[in-house]
């Protein structure tokens, strides 16, 4: 996947940024993924869980995960430049440039099987906050895969050894402390209890498939 972009100084307010840590463990200012960038290229989907699954999910598996052999060889390259946004005018989605493939099996159940707690927690989480690199590093706190039932599993933080975890773990609490004191709940309360499951993944992700094919 792309690196993260840098935050920049929008009009949404300073709620919208938060404490964590950069590389060498220093306090950082971090920003909102859902921002302008230096691409033209663009995809309207129809509600912010589509528009961060596609983001923090879909994009790494054109790429490097479930589509990484397709063909053409470079088939994921405009999807990977690509902003995602959410359509202001419901009708108006779609996406405004040329791919090179369109036609993804994104409703896979092979997928749904090896991610599809991930994909969950990612749009759980976008019910909660537009924030994509807060959204990234928060997925973190549930298991990939789902249980026997399709639903979430909560996995805390990874308790894994070395400096590299040691930094993840500040980061996953300075996000989890920002999203509460928007809010005022635990997040895994909000996340465990919020209307969006299984189902309403995989409709999402239907129709998902279907809007990418939609050049406007």
């Amino acid at each position: 996947m792309p690196p993260l972009r840098e935050p920049y100084n929008g009009t949404r307010g300073l709620e919208n940024y938060w404490l964590g840590f950069d590389a060498g463990g220093n306090i950082a200012l971090k920003g909102m993924m859902m921002r302008p960038s230096n691409s033209s290229n663009s995809i309207a989907f129809r509600n912010i869980q589509q528009a961060a699954l596609f983001e923090l999910e879909i994009k790494g598996q054109l790429s490097d995960g479930m589509w990484e052999n397709a063909k053409p060889h470079d088939h994921w390259e405009p999807w990977s430049d690509a902003d995602c946004v959410v359509a202001t005018d419901r009708t108006n989605i779609g996406r405004n440039f040329y791919a090179y493939k369109e036609n993804y099996g994104l409703n896979s159940l092979d997928l749904l099987d090896c991610i599809g707690g991930r994909m969950i927690a990612i749009a759980k989480l976008a019910q909660l906050t537009e924030d994509f690199e807060q959204i990234n590093i928060l997925k973190d706190f549930f298991e990939t895969t789902l249980d026997k039932d399709n639903k979430l599993i909560w996995a805390g933080l990874p308790e894994y050894e070395g400096e590299y975890w040691d930094l993840k773990r500040l980061d996953m609490s300075a996000a989890v402390m920002s999203l509460e004191k928007i809010h005022g709940d635990a997040v895994l309360y909000l996340v465990m209890n919020s209307n969006y499951f299984f189902k309403h993944l995989r409709e999402d992700l239907a129709d998902m498939a279907k809007i990418i094919k939609i050049r406007k």
